[in-house]
């Protein structure tokens, strides 16, 4: 069974971030979402029964988005993951933290969080993600939930526009009080674009720079995601997808991972447990010697894997090349 299972409990978002998997929808400025928006998202109910469906491996649940916090319902369901054993993070922008509502998701279970950082430059990062002040926001989330005593996580997007200045951003992530640093390289889905893919050579050169950056901070995590070639002769996995991560989006469709939009089956019609053993899907994403192209031979084939998503967005083809791999020996 998967180690992790992120959940998008709705499309729902106050931000319009250039760059956004989900292609989360301002319902601020767009009123007419917000009642598709919860017919189409798994109920209450639904949400109580997959969260038991899925206790029985002790997965990581990440409640994801959009941004989950403007679902009414997302207490309850982080109170019912942490009671039914099931350890409960929340990926947010952090716009809507305080230290008051930090205490009250610790309180109601909340084991970590994530946050976007995506500039050291405030006006940038802003840009980025389509809100004046978001910057600001995030950082004081980060402290908040920090100051909460749940563990933050400070995540990156990468892409060609602000691959040069990682080194500034990780000073930023440093001195935020974050406890660990996931950079993630672009996968252009939702409405990520592909001419904003990090160039090969920057891709390798910064997977190497990360690399050092690693080693050298004693005990400060630093995960590359997106980026299976990382450290690839030390056998660490690569890509997860429908190996130990899936990906449940707002209506209940079962995905290998939130990049990567194919339908393994919907736990509205059938067991979430069902849909991962025996979906033909991840079947495929889990046997080498069906996937095509330089990947289906490659000696670090079981441990890389090619990143599924990537590939399939620059190609068409989910089982076909990452076209990172081949470009530059790791």
């Amino acid at each position: 069974m998967p180690a992790v299972v992120a959940w998008e409990i709705t499309k729902a978002c106050n931000l319009s971030c250039r760059y956004c998997k989900a292609d989360a929808r301002d319902v601020a400025n767009d009123r007419r979402f917000e009642g598709q928006r919860e017919r189409h998202e798994l109920t209450t109910v639904e949400g109580l029964a997959l969260i038991d469906s899925i206790a029985t491996f002790h997965p990581l649940l990440v409640f994801t988005g959009g941004e989950p916090l403007l679902r009414r319902d997302l207490e309850t369901l982080i109170e019912h993951a942490s009671r039914s054993g099931v350890s409960a993070a929340l990926a947010t922008n952090g716009l809507l933290i305080d230290e008051r509502k930090a205490r009250k998701l610790k309180e109601r279970g909340l084991s970590a969080v994530s946050i976007s950082i995506d500039s050291a430059d405030a006006e940038v990062h802003d840009a980025v993600r389509g809100t004046n002040g978001a910057y600001n926001s995030a950082l004081r989330a980060i402290k908040a939930m920090a100051k909460a005593r749940v563990s933050v996580q400070v995540n990156t997007t990468v892409t060609k526009a602000n691959v040069g200045t990682l080194q500034a951003i990780n000073d930023v992530v440093r001195a935020s009080g974050a406890h660990a640093w996931h950079v993630f390289f672009l996968v252009p889905t939702g409405r990520g674009n592909i001419a904003d893919l990090v160039p090969t050579l920057d891709y390798y050169e910064a997977l190497n720079w990360l690399e050092a950056l690693d080693k050298a901070h004693n005990g400060f995590p630093i995960r590359p995601t997106c980026a299976p070639q990382y450290r690839l002769r030390e056998g660490r996995k690569g890509c997860l997808a429908g190996v130990s991560y899936a990906f449940v989006s707002c209506d209940g469709t079962v995905q290998p991972c939130g990049y990567l939009p194919l339908d393994a089956g919907n736990v509205r019609r059938q067991g979430f447990a069902e849909i991962w053993q025996y979906s033909p899907l991840f079947k495929m994403l889990r046997t080498q010697s069906q996937w095509r192209s330089a990947c289906a031979a490659c000696a670090y084939g079981t441990t890389c894997r090619g990143c599924r998503a990537r590939a399939y967005a620059t190609s068409g083809d989910f089982l076909g090349e990452d076209p990172y791999c081949g470009g530059v020996a790791p």
